[in-house]
């Protein structure tokens, strides 16, 4: 049984590793694009401000 686990664990654990390493660098650019598209409409809508008053 231990054996069977050993096994397993040896098959799967880098390829496991590598999928969550690139979903953190996805999630990370996810957030950084986030982060980017708000600082623009806030930029957008500070523009729209300035214009109304």
């Amino acid at each position: 049984m231990t054996q069977i686990n050993w096994t397993v664990l040896k098959y799967w654990y880098i390829p496991i590793t590598q999928i969550i390493q690139s979903t953190a660098r996805s999630i990370e650019a996810m957030r950084t694009q986030f982060e980017e598209t708000k600082r623009l409409a806030d930029r957008v809508f500070q523009r729209m401000d300035s214009l109304t008053q």
